[in-house]
């Protein structure tokens, strides 16, 4: 019984964050997504249905109530009356703050239903998600203000083993199969080290042999960092 719970709220978070919270090897988290999808389809339409009655007759005796003392208690003017909110009651309804966080939620729970039985596919509650992708920004706009202002790159040009030494306030996503073009010449990285404020990122280039293999060209230009 635990499992199964377990595996029904981890089914309701995003991917990245189930392995980091819910770390039990046993749950089953598409049955989960499955048994919380058919849970968000039946319970706000079973509280939907059941708030439907007592909503509409008790709108319906108000405006009885308030044609009949306007009209001395004319059956055919509250005949009337009962046949309009009738027609319009539904709607009035449907667009309660309460009414629609369940249908919401049904129609979330179909979807998720859905994408577990027909895919396989494992998807989020949608609030759980907007946290998630916001704790993401949080944590990307910490990181960019921990690294420090933005400055350009100062490139130096050197001789004997290293060709160019890059200072950059940002980290590159340079691997050893990159190749960097800058001001007509190929390269390729050597070495990365720490340097000093602003500037802590620090790369070595040599220049590409002729007959590399060009994969992953990259246009170097020392003011992108600015840029980006």
């Amino acid at each position: 019984m635990i499992v199964m719970l377990l595996s029904i709220a981890a089914s309701l978070f995003p991917k990245r964050y189930r392995g980091r919270w819910f770390p039990d090897a046993s749950l089953d988290v598409k049955r989960g997504a499955i048994l919380s999808g058919v849970a968000e389809v039946l319970l706000p339409g079973f509280t939907l249905w059941l708030r439907y009655p007592p909503f509409i007759h008790a709108l319906m005796a108000e405006s009885a109530a308030q044609v009949a003392a306007h009209t001395a208690g004319d059956r055919l003017s509250v005949g009337i009356s009962d046949f309009s909110v009738g027609m319009l009651g539904l709607w009035v309804y449907i667009f309660k703050p309460l009414n629609l966080l369940l249908i919401y939620l049904a129609l979330e729970g179909g979807l998720r239903l859905m994408a577990a039985v027909a895919t396989s596919e494992v998807v989020p509650s949608l609030p759980l998600q907007i946290l998630g992708w916001l704790h993401l920004l949080g944590k990307a706009a910490g990181h960019e203000i921990a690294l420090g202002e933005r400055v350009p790159d100062v490139v130096i040009p050197m001789e004997g083993k290293f060709a160019l030494c890059i200072q950059s306030c940002r980290p590159k996503e340079w691997t050893q199969l990159t190749t960097v073009r800058y001001q007509d010449s190929l390269f390729e990285l050597a070495e990365e080290q720490q340097g000093e404020e602003p500037r802590r990122f620090v790369y070595f280039l040599r220049n590409a042999p002729q007959h590399k293999v060009v994969r992953g060209l990259h246009h170097y230009d020392p003011e992108e960092v600015v840029r980006k």
